[in-house]
This record gives structure tokens, sequence and C-alpha cells, in this order.
């Protein structure tokens, strides 16, 4: 585990872009393509920060998360800002670049897998196991119902409305049409971990 690799689109292949920065399994990343930082998390409070402003020359920062907990999702907001969310309700925020993080209680103690932010979306939407939603506005956090007690592996907000969709075990989709406030399920046809 540890390693980042890139993608070369002109010849079709894998470069290492961050090599044993960590040993620890790294499980996602932020992808906002309108920042000039990628953080990375991973297994045991794992966290890398990537400066990406210069092509060809990307600097990875192994940085103190303050979390012994494995960390499942990341998301940065704004050039300074980033959550982060992991096992046990772990959530942590950042403020000053990945400089501190500052553990929050989102009020649930199940594992927290996933988050999404977009313009339409005040805050985070977070999914967790046994259906677990929760929204944070900064300093608050609410919890959602989603109508479902299936584990929600993964949520995505698009940038310019306000459609969120979770999915999670046994093929559950669920849908949003007002910034994950209410749920939809859907039916995606499939029975298993989505």
């Amino acid at each position: 585990g540890g390693s980042i690799f890139q993608f070369n689109t002109n010849s079709s292949t894998w470069g290492t872009l961050c090599a044993a920065t960590t040993t620890e399994n790294l499980n996602a990343l932020s992808n906002r393509q309108d920042h000039d930082t990628v953080y990375v998390v991973g297994d045991n409070g794992t966290i890398i920060k990537m400066d990406i402003s210069t092509p060809n020359s990307v600097s990875c920062e192994l940085l103190s998360s303050g979390v012994d907990v494995n960390l499942n999702d990341i998301e940065n907001n704004a050039s300074n800002s980033a959550a982060a969310v992991g096992e046990d309700g772990t959530f942590i925020f950042t403020e000053n670049s990945g400089t501190t993080w500052t553990a929050l209680d989102p009020g649930v103690s199940v594992n927290l897998n996933s988050m999404s932010t977009e313009d339409q979306i005040s805050g985070y939407i977070i999914v967790g196991d046994s259906g677990t939603v929760v929204q944070f506005d900064d300093p608050v956090f609410s919890t959602i119902s989603s109508g479902v007690s299936v584990n929600l592996n993964a949520v995505d907000a698009r940038s310019s409305v306000a459609d969120v969709w979770a999915v999670g075990d046994s093929g559950t989709v669920l849908y949003s049409d007002d910034s994950g406030a209410t749920w939809t399920t859907l039916t995606s046809g499939y029975h298993d971990y989505v």
C-alpha cells in the first residue's frame, strides 16, 4: 500500500506520483478539479497532501491527522479547508490547508464511508453504515433519514443542481432532488454491494 499513481494520457501508461510516503493502505482522494491541492486518506489516520500546481512536479507531504482510525473519504470544498470521514463516526476538519485537523462529533458512532460537497449543498453530505446520512453545515451536524437500514457506501452531488445520489449494500440506490434533505429509493435491479 501507500503509493499514488497517475495515468499519462499521452503515453497510455501509469507512473508513480508519490512513492513510499506511507506503507498504509490508501482509501480515497479529493477530486475537486478547481484546486491545486489534492488530499489522500487511508488506514490508521493517514492523510497525504499533494500540491499539483506545477505540472510534472507534484510534491507530497504526510500530514498528522490526530486520529488513528481508518479514514474512508475526504473532500476539499475551498482552497484551505477540507474534511475527512472514517470508522466509528470519525469526522475531522481543517481550515488551514491541513496544518491542523480538528475532530468534531457528528452525533453518530457508525462507520462513515463517503462524503460529497458541491455548490448547491451547504457543507457536506455524509453517508455511512446502517443507512446513516448526516449533513454538516459548519458548525452544525444534522442527521437525515435515508429510509433504509443497509450500509451506504458512496455519495455524489452535482455542482449545478441540488441532485444527490447514494449507493449501498443490497443494490440500494437513493436519490435526493433537494440537496440531501429527503431521499427516494430507486430500483437498481441489482441485489449486491453497490
